[in-house]
């Protein structure tokens, strides 16, 4: 764990790749890793997955926490030929990555896996609220993992069939908006899917 957050199964966006964390070993040293960290670190977005825990209140039903996305500072590196050679099972490739962690002692190495964008999961919200046709703001039930470039598609539907639909480009996003850089040809209703696509 890095400051206390769970990183196995979070997945880093680092130069527009994806990548999922499948390995940590940490090691305790005394040497001047700081300066280390301040000289090499860069800035990298995560989203660590929801916690499930039950509620015995309810009756022990499943409760899922929601993800948690932020900002983290590492240094990220390719991996060489022995953390390849040596990894549990051969799972690691060179399209895969390490990040170094500092920790008040010593320092933590997360293993990552690139995620190949046919094995991607898109993001994907809710409208939190309706939107008429015209508007360039969408109120969404969360704002996690989207960034501001993404192209997006608006649609709703019933029994399975879509009705609405149309693709945009995401301009601005807020605590609870996505602003968008067309205005909506439709309307939609609250629930309405707002879903990354790979083109506007």
């Amino acid at each position: 764990m890095a400051g206390g957050v769970r990183m196995i199964d979070s997945q880093i966006r680092y130069r527009d790749r994806l990548y999922k964390v499948s390995d940590e070993k940490h090691y305790d040293s005394h040497l001047d890793f700081p300066e280390v960290f301040r000289e090499f670190q860069e800035a990298f977005n995560i989203v660590h997955p929801g916690i499930q825990y039950r509620d015995f209140d309810m009756g022990g039903a499943a409760i899922y926490a929601p993800p948690t996305e932020e900002m983290m500072n590492g240094i990220i590196m390719p991996l060489t030929s022995d953390d390849i050679r040596y990894s549990e099972g051969g799972t690691y490739t060179r399209r895969d990555i390490k990040i170094y962690l500092p920790e008040t002692i010593g320092y933590s190495v997360y293993f990552a896996k690139r995620i190949d964008k046919e094995d991607e999961v898109m993001i994907a919200t809710l409208l939190e609220s309706p939107v008429s046709a015209g508007t360039t703001v969408l109120p969404v039930e969360s704002v996690i993992g989207f960034t501001v470039g993404m192209p997006i598609r608006i649609f709703e539907g019933a029994d399975g069939v879509i009705t609405t639909a149309e693709n945009t480009t995401i301009v601005t996003i807020g605590a609870d908006y996505l602003v968008i850089d067309d205005q909506l040809t439709n309307p939609y209703g609250q629930g309405a899917v707002v879903k990354e696509v790979d083109y506007v």
